[in-house]
C-alpha cells in the first residue's frame, strides 16, 4: 500500500479516490475543494491512518468520490474533492466554495483563483 504522507512530503499534496483510498493522478481536469473550508486539521507528525481515516471520513461526510490533503501552515489540511474538466468550472465552483486554489492535472500546479 503507497504511503499517503509521503506522497504529500514528496508532492505536497495528493488527491485520493475514497473508494480504494488510492491516490489519482489524472492527465487532465482540476481538483477542487468542495466546501467552504477546511474540513480536518491535522498535526505534521500524524500517522498514515489517521491521514487515511480522516480522509476517508471527510468524502463520506460531504458525499464526494474524492479527498484531497496539502501541507500548508504546518499542518496537514483535508478536504472533500470534486475532480472538474474545464478550468473556467473548477475555476467557477473554487469561487462560489470560497476556495483560494485549485490544482491543475495536467499544469501539475496550484492555480490560485
Amino acid at each position: 500500500m503507497e504511503s499517503l504522507l509521503a506522497l504529500i512530503a514528496t508532492l505536497g499534496g495528493v488527491t485520493v479516490r475514497a473508494r480504494g483510498m488510492r491516490a489519482v493522478n489524472p492527465t487532465r481536469g482540476y481538483a477542487v475543494g468542495s466546501t467552504d473550508r477546511t474540513a480536518v486539521l491535522l498535526p505534521l507528525d500524524t500517522t498514515e491512518r489517521a491521514l487515511r481515516t480522516a480522509l476517508l471520513e471527510c468524502a463520506v461526510r460531504y458525499g464526494t468520490r474524492h479527498a484531497g490533503a496539502w501541507v500548508e501552515d504546518g499542518m496537514i489540511h483535508v478536504d472533500p474533492t470534486t475532480i472538474i474538466s474545464s478550468r473556467r468550472a473548477a475555476l467557477g465552483t473554487a469561487k462560489a466554495n470560497r476556495q483560494r486554489a485549485i490544482y491543475g492535472f495536467k499544469e501539475r500546479e496550484t492555480i490560485y483563483v
